[in-house]
């Protein structure tokens, strides 16, 4: 019998190298929703799709994000980068798992939001910036072969502390966000997030690296937010989507029409603090 990195090595030996749009498209297509496949393949100057797998549209999406943030900051610190870098620090929240289905997803949205605004309730002034995302999870990977442990106990904690869920692949919804601490305790802040977050690893909340300039490092972070994936992460690192299989014709298709139709346009997923 095969092991798990055995299988891995074969998937990534036999990986899909296309553009992720062309995907998405495919998935689309396989699962009756032309119409919204079209509207990629169509997307040009004259009616862009709007979607974070487009490429084109991808672009112009962390572009005008870039925008909004660097005012931000600029509105705040001006040109002093030292105080910037006290105040500018990346979150990360893993929220909740869900199913990906569209009440689910509005659901989680809804919970995600009022999260953010309960943690600005208690810290005036603080401002929160970023997305909420959605990662595919192949429930049956994680807590089947367990190639992390670590995911699997996020998962299970997440999950009411079991391992049997309605679907097998599930959401994890969370969080990739910018605080704009205005001159609060950053360590008051991770304990505040840690309450209302309880658990391992559930919250990741570090300062902009000093080895990289504060223009350079929004510009990472916003391009970071609006990221596509089309494969599996089996991991709890970043780049391990890279050893997964290529995700469901089914899951990928949701992924993309959760930007587009559902009733939950791809602005519904952005995080701006009112000033």
């Amino acid at each position: 019998m095969s092991s798990f990195k055995d299988r891995q090595s074969t998937r990534k030996s036999q990986a899909d190298h296309r553009p992720h749009k062309h995907k998405a498209i495919d998935a689309l297509k396989a699962q009756g929703f032309s119409d919204v496949a079209y509207r990629l393949r169509d997307c040009g100057p004259r009616n862009y799709c709007g979607s974070q797998y487009c490429s084109d549209c991808r672009k112009r999406l962390v572009a005008c994000q870039t925008q909004k943030v660097f005012g931000v900051y600029r509105d705040l610190y001006g040109h002093d980068e030292a105080k910037g870098r006290k105040n500018v620090y990346f979150v990360t929240i893993l929220n909740e798992l869900c199913e990906l289905e569209p009440e689910q997803v509005k659901a989680a949205l809804s919970r995600g939001k009022r999260s953010l605004s309960a943690l600005r309730r208690s810290f005036d002034g603080l401002l929160t910036y970023g997305r909420f995302e959605l990662e595919a999870v192949d429930t049956h990977v994680i807590f089947g072969d367990r190639p992390c442990p670590k995911k699997a106990v996020v998962l299970r904690q997440l999950n009411g502390d079991s391992e049997q869920t309605p679907a097998r692949v599930m959401g994890l919804f969370h969080l990739h966000g910018l605080l704009f601490l205005n001159d609060h305790d950053a360590k008051l802040v991770r304990r505040k997030l840690s309450t209302m977050h309880p658990g391992k690893h559930r919250v990741e909340l570090r300062q902009l690296y000093t080895d990289t300039p504060v223009d350079e490092s929004l510009r990472k972070i916003v391009s970071y937010f609006l990221k596509s994936r089309v494969q599996f992460n089996y991991v709890m690192k970043t780049d391990g989507y890279q050893n997964g299989r290529l995700i469901d014709n089914d899951s990928l298709s949701r992924l993309v029409r959760f930007g587009l139709t559902d009733g939950i346009d791809v602005g519904s997923f952005n995080v701006y603090s009112k000033r």
